[in-house]
This record gives structure tokens, sequence and C-alpha cells, in this order.
């Protein structure tokens, strides 16, 4: 059957497209630039055109490239909802923050403690010194470094969980967070196989294995506090594969959430100087931020 190619009358920046489906008057096309839409009455809206008037290295000629274009398309529909919502995270974070990530009550509450945990993180969380700590037979120590960079941000029940580790678990334990710290681009991967270690332990959360490469490189790499990720994913529209377990495909899916964040302020003129300054945003952002600062002072 001839493949039929199409134009969007309204949008041409979405490039050619083809039609995958037509049935009683809907039309499903995966437009180039814009990825799969399905379209109701749409004699109206797209008009045919021939193969030739596609442009010779158009991706859309090749059925093996429309798995890519409707990811694409998806894609960028995350990242044009988000860009449609941030105003008003950004409007409820400056409310509390009138001077945004300058503001004095943002440095003193959010930033000092934090800030205070990566130069602690940068002292004795260093890959190469721990490596040789565990391959001189000090697991335990390796280990208990660990232990002593946690802090509150990390709940008090999950840090106890983390501590009450077993010994003869500190060299799988320690190697597996040398790995992490280490693992440069490998970063998502090394943090599944930290929380697999952990599993057993009922120590395997977000903010366990996310916390240690946070503080170790805050530019970089996004801590997760679940239930503030997930709202702040859901009132920006930014679709996230939730899972309980620490993963690297969802990790990977928060990596990208900060980065367009980050850039989102920029834009807006208060460029973040890391991911404190975004992870706090989107903690204010969704509200929750607000909800725990009325909670803290209603005790």
């Amino acid at each position: 059957m001839a493949r039929k190619y199409v134009w969007h009358l309204n949008r041409p920046e979405w490039g050619p497209g083809v039609v995958t489906e037509e049935q009683n008057g809907r039309v499903l096309v995966i437009f180039e630039k814009a990825g799969e839409f399905l379209l109701k009455g749409s004699a109206a809206v797209i008009e045919e055109i021939i193969e030739s008037e596609i442009p010779p290295g158009s991706l859309i000629r090749d059925e093996v490239n429309w798995a890519k274009l409707r990811e694409n398309g998806k894609e960028l529909k995350r990242q044009t909802k988000l860009r449609n919502q941030f105003s008003t995270f950004l409007e409820t974070f400056l409310a509390v923050f009138d001077e945004g990530f300058a503001s004095a009550n943002f440095i003193a509450s959010e930033r000092v403690y934090k800030e205070k945990a990566v130069e602690q993180a940068r002292l004795t969380l260093a890959g190469p010194e721990l490596e040789e700590l565990l391959n001189a037979g000090r697991a335990t120590e390796v280990f208990e470094r660990a232990c002593r960079v946690l802090t509150n941000i990390v709940h008090r029940f999950e840090q106890k969980s983390f501590k009450e580790i077993p010994a003869a678990q500190h060299p799988l334990i320690a190697r597996r967070l040398i790995d992490l710290l280490m693992a440069g681009e490998r970063t998502p991967d090394a943090l599944e196989s930290f929380a697999n270690a952990l599993v057993a332990h009922e120590s395997a959360k977000w903010t366990v294995c996310t916390y240690f490469p946070f503080i170790s490189e805050p530019t970089r790499w996004p801590f997760v506090k679940p239930l503030a990720v997930q709202a702040a994913a859901a009132a920006i529209g930014y679709t996230i594969d939730y899972e309980s377990r620490p993963n690297a495909k969802t990790y990977r899916q928060v990596i990208q959430l900060f980065e367009l964040v980050a850039e989102e302020l920029d834009k807006a003129g208060h460029p973040p100087r890391d991911y404190i300054d975004v992870q706090t945003f989107l903690w204010f952002g969704c509200g929750m931020g607000v909800a725990n600062m009325e909670r803290l002072a209603s005790v």
C-alpha cells in the first residue's frame, strides 16, 4: 500500500508527515519535527503531498525512524508543557524568596547546611581515597564516612536503616558507593546498582541513593525526594515514569527535568548556581516547601 504524505496547513514548522492510520474521519500522522498526532476532521488542516516534495534527507521517508520521531515528539510536548507552567512556579517561589536565589532567607535556610554537606563530602568522599581504603580492607571506614555526611535532607528513619546495615555487608556497599561516586556519565546505571545492594536492608530509597552523587557533584546530579519530584513534575506537566525502587531510567528523566528547569530559570533571569537551587525551586514551586514551613511554624 502506497504511503500517504501530508503537510499541516496551520503548522508548517512541523515539517512533512506520514499517515499511519486513517479511520472514521480521524487520521494518525507522524510529523518529522513534532511527533505523532491524532487529527479529527483532518481534511481542513492537512494537505496531501507527493513523496518527491519531501526533502531527500527527511527521516519521515524511512519507517525505521518513526519510533524515534514519536519519542522526539513526546519529549517536545513535555518541554512545551513545562514552559507553559513555569511562570506559575516562579511566581510561587518568588512569593517566598522575593530576590530569588540571592534572597538572604533562601541562603540561610536552604543553602548553608547543604553547602556544608558538599564541603564535607569533598573532604571525606573522594573516590580515589575511598578506593585505597577499600583495597586495604577498610570497607567499614568507607561506610562510616558515608554515614557521617548524611544530613536531615534525608529523613531520619531512612538514615537509620542505612546506618544499621551489618558490617558483613560493608564491603559490597562500599564497592557500589565508590562505583557510584566515580561513575561519571554512567551515574544513573551505577545508582541502580547501588540501590540493588541496599534492597535487602530496606534502604533502597531515592533520598539515600541520590544523596551521595548530589552532595558530591551538585552541579550535575539531582537529589530526589519522590513526593516533591512527582508533585513538581505533575504541576509543570512533565511526565516521569516513577518507580519506588531507584533506577536508571527514572533518574535520567529527573536529570532531564532539572536540566529543563535550570534552562528556564536562566531565561527568566534567575540562573541557578547548581541543583541545590533547582531542587529547592521545585520544592517551593509545587507548594510543598510552603506547606512544610507552615507545619514547622505550627509545632
